[in-house]
């Protein structure tokens, strides 16, 4: 695999699990009716995005 794969599928896995660590705080969030939950949906939704 060349190496501009490799860096690539790195932070593509970064970026898999930093979103999954906030979209399970946005969970724990909803659950408790958190007064931000608006502003880490759309955190959420832009890593995903990402």
């Amino acid at each position: 695999m060349p190496e501009e794969e490799v860096k690539m599928m790195g932070e593509c896995m970064r970026l898999n699990c930093e979103g999954a660590d906030i979209c399970a705080f946005l969970e724990q969030a909803l659950t408790r009716n958190a007064p931000f939950t608006s502003d880490l949906k759309a955190a959420c939704a832009k890593i995903c995005e990402a």
